[in-house]
């Protein structure tokens, strides 16, 4: 870490006192200060300046946590002192622009086990919303030096939804989903062997989650799998259906459709549906596996969050498309502020993601 300013000390001979005179001056006062010594009490010493090694730390701890996303410690601004409170402590502010993948809700808790293994304290920490953007701030107890305010700016040109579908079937490739940083929304298909482990691995790793209800396609030879809805379905049927399936994947915030381009072309069909998805407080993302969906003249009137995908990452399942389409969704983000991508969960797709 570079070297920060420290309060500076004065401490000096008065001018104009030869070294001489100072010695005598010096043997003259020795016995009367020896003598007085006994009698009074030791005088009060000034209060030590606070130590600044919490600081530097923090300051280590924080890089070495999310180098990838901070620039370099030689460049950070130096820092503010916001006040030198009653003990003469005071506190300090450190301001840095941080990368827009950071996706605080993931790294912030990383950050907070760093900063503790560190011997540090985190007094507060929040996540603030702005337009344009983002900011996190956070508080370190001052102990037995100065306190310490980091403030984390992010700036972002564009919003990219980036769903993985069909979770649930296997974890094999786990590590690797997990190793993504991206704040992905992983949709887990219901009633599967991995459906329940899933759902805790996302709570667990800071995902979000939402359920991948499989629903009936034009082609009637197509297996929908376990927990999948027809058209033909009564309320009561689709209620059921619902109940069940989120009992498979608990936590889940949405849904969105698995196949279902038969069902989400029905209008009737999509009322039932999109009005359980109303009851329990979710949003609906439409997979747009037809163009035909009846789901954009619905949902508003229901006062359903709604979305509609805008790219698939891997409808071929081949490295130069999958590249391809995920520069597309990444333009469309920039070009029109956010874009939702739909990916599948695929070793290939993983890796190149």
């Amino acid at each position: 870490m570079k070297p920060r300013p420290q309060p500076a000390v004065a401490a000096g001979l008065a001018p104009g006192i030869g070294i001489e005179k100072l010695l005598t001056a010096g043997l003259v006062a020795a016995a009367a200060f020896l003598a007085a010594c006994a009698a009074a009490p030791p005088p009060e010493l000034p209060p030590a300046e606070p130590s600044y090694s919490a600081l530097d730390r923090a300051d280590a701890v924080v890089y070495e946590t999310w180098r990838r996303f901070l620039p370099e410690p030689a460049s950070w601004p130096s820092r503010v002192r916001l006040h030198s409170g009653q003990d003469g402590r005071g506190e300090y502010l450190q301001a840095l622009q941080v990368s827009s993948l950071c996706y605080f809700p993931r790294f912030v808790p990383r950050l907070e086990r760093a900063l503790a293994e560190a011997g540090l304290t985190v007094r507060s920490s929040n996540i603030i919303p702005r337009t344009g953007g983002s900011a996190f701030q956070l508080v370190l107890e001052a102990g037995t030096g100065p306190g310490y305010r980091f403030e984390f700016e992010q700036k972002v040109r564009g919003r990219l939804a980036l769903i993985i579908d069909d979770v649930g079937y296997t974890r094999s490739g786990e590590q690797l989903l997990l190793s993504l940083d991206y704040p992905l929304t992983l949709a887990i298909l219901p009633r599967l062997p991995h459906s329940l482990t899933w759902s805790r691995i996302a709570r667990e790793g800071g995902y979000e989650t939402i359920l991948h209800f499989p629903l009936e396609a034009i082609n009637p030879e197509a297996d929908i799998g376990p927990g999948g809805l027809r058209r033909s379905a009564s309320p009561a049927e689709v209620r059921e259906t619902f109940d069940r399936n989120l009992a498979t994947v608990p936590g889940a915030v949405g849904v969105n459709n698995h196949m279902g381009s038969a069902f989400t072309s029905d209008a009737g069909a999509m009322a039932l549906f999109l009005e359980e998805v109303r009851r329990r407080g979710l949003f609906f993302v439409d997979s747009l596996t037809v163009g035909t969906t009846a789901t954009r003249e619905l949902a508003p009137g229901l006062g359903i969050p709604f979305a509609v995908r805008d790219v698939f990452l891997d409808h071929e399942n081949r490295e130069e498309p999958i590249i391809r389409q995920f520069r597309r969704a990444r333009d469309l983000a920039l070009r029109g502020e956010e874009a939702v991508a739909i990916g599948h969960y695929r070793r290939l797709t993983l890796e190149l993601l």
